[in-house]
């Protein structure tokens, strides 16, 4: 079970959030809108799924549940590393190459996205202090 999400509404409350952020947030969206890919995050644990669309390259929809959006690239891991993640503390490449998380697609287009997710780092971890700031400490977990 994930230390920091019981439930997928917990994960949406959260991770979900900051998804529908990205539209919104100037340094990222017109770069992936360039990029016109579809990002999935699938969590394991619980079971929850993402997918932001940008494949259009005009407008970015996010979709919080399973839909039938084809992804350019999926990651897949368990609350605790998407947690971790968002917060700047985990590194995805390492966590790949570590089997700790899975990546289907191009990893060249994983490779470009990544870079352009840092600056949702402060977006999640406002998110996380305004909804449930107890989970910013995660040495106690």
């Amino acid at each position: 079970m994930s230390k920091y999400y019981q439930t997928a509404d917990d994960f949406y409350a959260l991770v979900g959030e900051l998804f529908k952020s990205i539209p919104d947030n100037p340094k990222v969206s017109g770069k992936l809108l360039s990029m016109r890919l579809v990002l999935r995050g699938v969590c394991e644990d619980p079971v929850a799924e993402l997918t932001m669309d940008a494949s259009d390259g005009k407008e970015i929809k996010i979709f919080l549940g399973p839909c039938d959006v084809k992804p350019t690239v999926e990651i897949i891991g368990n609350g605790d590393n998407y947690h971790l993640f968002w917060l700047g503390r985990k590194n995805l490449m390492l966590a790949i190459t570590k089997g700790e998380v899975k990546a289907k697609g191009p990893y060249t287009a994983l490779m470009k996205i990544l870079p352009l997710l840092s600056p949702l780092f402060k977006t999640y971890q406002k998110i996380v202090e305004e909804k449930n700031p107890e989970l910013l400490d995660t040495t106690k977990k």
